[in-house]
């Protein structure tokens, strides 16, 4: 009875923990919010305020205050190209507004910081069984400093926040040993799929691998996907009168096939918005899955080869769309979110198991986190400036450390903030480690022949 106390208290005390967590991320992103809505969030806003207001999401009601390009009318309806799914997430804290009379700019950036600081926190939580507490605690930092989930995801409602909040659910699900960790995986995969279209590759992958892990599982992979996938079925046919065309074919929003090669380097590795330029930290992802692949046969190794497997299939998908890779005034990789979380999860298991990197590793975690915070500055000129930059003083991560030079205090200040809240999830990590398998003493992993991260399985 005793030892049921213990573990009851000990479960509260790691949820408080982790609800502190979520506290520390939605202060500091509320601190330094810099509203930053474009019509897809308008869209948003209005679509899930029609769904609270009047249960349904037609825009026709709002008559001008719509974008006229991202919406599709049929009959006497205006529904948005971006469908039901964000509003789905938003509408409890929208339900909430409504009766305070709040401003929709307003909750657009409530559900956005509440979105990300969650998928934080729970990405936290897997962080904690797959690597080191340390480690992990630097994982965090990263996905939520030193990316832009901060400037982008955090500071208006896009999809990107409640895509990642769900994909770090279903995460949790596949590193998980539990017997019904399928269906959480396929779950959390799926309703990602549900809000941004492009996540089904994730959703896919997945499945194919597990595919490989027998009826059962793949059974409740299915099962768990099956609630989601059937209200994206259902969206389609309500909204555009076809089961699986999704609302950008309705605008001819097309893939052009365009230039693959060219397109991959510049969704790595161009100014404008290369991922590995504005988060070079994100390479130990690409590390973590070269390591897995060399030797796919431990329960973690055979994950780890399958997301990175669906990272790469998510870059050639937007590569083969220029008008996502040549320009557009977004600040940094808004497109390739999608592919943050796994690269997180790969880039710190990689870490945890090649020592040597992690100097290296955690120079370029700086330099990451000191490109978002001035690309933080409250200026809209490292938000929106040329459509298609010529020169790297124009891209907005120049025009980000343009600003620093200018006003330096703003960006010195963020830097600091990042630095205090990484030193208390740096103290706090090991407390909500405890009984996981990084916490396990590690004399007695190695008299037992066996790799720490092998030490859950």
């Amino acid at each position: 009875m005793a030892a049921v106390v213990v573990a009851k208290n000990a479960s509260r005390k790691t949820f408080a923990g982790f609800c502190l967590v979520f506290l520390l991320l939605s202060g500091f992103y509320l601190a330094t919010f810099d509203y930053r809505g474009i019509s897809d969030t308008r869209l948003n806003s209005l679509q899930t305020r029609s769904l609270v207001t009047h249960g349904d999401i037609d825009l026709a009601r709002y008559g001008s205050g719509t974008s006229r390009t991202y919406v599709v009318h049929r009959d006497d309806h205006v529904y948005s190209i971006y469908g039901i799914g964000v509003s789905l997430v938003a509408a409890p804290l929208y339900l909430l507004g409504s009766r305070f009379d709040v401003a929709d700019s307003t909750l657009e950036g409530v559900a956005a910081i509440a979105a990300v600081a969650a998928a934080g926190a729970i990405l936290f939580r897997l962080l904690l069984q797959l690597v080191p507490a340390r480690i992990a605690s630097v994982g965090l930092v990263v996905f939520a400093f030193g990316t832009t989930m901060w400037p982008v995801a955090a500071m208006a409602l896009f999809q990107h926040g409640p895509v990642a909040l769900l994909q770090a659910i279903g995460l949790n699900g596949v590193f998980s040993h539990k017997r019904s960790s399928p269906a959480v995986a396929g779950f959390g995969f799926a309703a990602a799929t549900l809000i941004r279209t492009p996540a089904v590759i994730l959703l896919v992958v997945m499945g194919l691998f597990y595919l490989t892990q027998g009826k059962r599982s793949v059974a409740l992979y299915i099962a768990g996907a099956a609630m989601p996938m059937g209200a994206f079925l259902l969206q389609n046919r309500w909204l555009w009168g076809v089961w699986l065309t999704t609302g950008y074919a309705q605008i001819g929003d097309k893939f052009h096939g365009g230039n693959v090669p060219r397109g991959v380097f510049a969704l790595l590795f161009g100014w404008w918005r290369g991922i590995f330029v504005y988060s070079p930290i994100l390479l130990a992802g690409v590390l973590g899955w070269l390591t897995a692949l060399r030797s796919p046969k431990g329960f973690i190794e055979r994950r780890m080869v399958f997301l990175g497997g669906s990272c790469l299939l998510s870059v050639l998908l937007y590569a083969g769309y220029p008008q996502w890779w040549g320009g557009l005034n977004q600040f940094g990789y808004r497109y390739l979110l999608d592919i943050v979380s796994p690269l997180v999860v790969l880039g710190a298991w990689a870490m945890a198991r090649q020592p040597r990197l992690r100097p290296i590793a955690m120079l370029l975690a700086v330099l990451s986190i000191m490109n978002m915070s001035f690309g933080m500055a409250g200026n809209r000129f490292g938000w929106d400036f040329a459509m298609f930059p010529r020169a790297f003083g124009d891209t907005p991560l120049g025009q980000a450390w343009i600003v620093f030079v200018h006003y330096p205090t703003g960006s010195i200040l963020r830097l600091l903030g990042v630095a205090a809240i990484a030193a208390i999830l740096a103290a706090l990590a090991p407390h909500l480690a405890t009984g996981r398998q990084w916490s396990r003493p590690q004399a007695t992993l190695k008299r037992s022949g066996r790799r720490p991260e092998d030490a859950h399985g």
